[in-house]
């Protein structure tokens, strides 16, 4: 709401989904990826404010495992070096 009060409609506005928790937060409730719903509510809310330019990366269902174990562009920091080459970059 501030933003769209502050900047007005044709701020562009980026809603990301790929948030990634990091294990062991404090907070359990929030130890796990956004929501379909979750997304959807914010992305209808931006909307609703009348933003005019909004760019979306829709979360996608991943059924099987974390976000982390399928994605070798976030880091990984249950291994000793998350930012690794061999981490994020394909074998040639």
């Amino acid at each position: 709401t501030t933003l769209f009060l502050e900047f007005g409609p044709s701020l562009p506005l980026s809603l990301m989904s790929q948030y990634c928790p990091v294990r062991g937060l404090k907070d359990i409730s929030l130890n796990r990826p956004i929501t379909q719903e979750e997304f959807g509510r914010a992305y209808d809310h931006a909307r609703e404010l009348g933003f005019e330019h909004i760019y979306v990366q829709v979360p996608e269902k991943n059924p099987h495992g974390s976000q982390v174990d399928n994605d070798p562009f976030l880091p990984d920091f249950r291994i000793e070096n998350p930012f690794s080459p061999e981490r994020v970059l394909p074998p040639r």
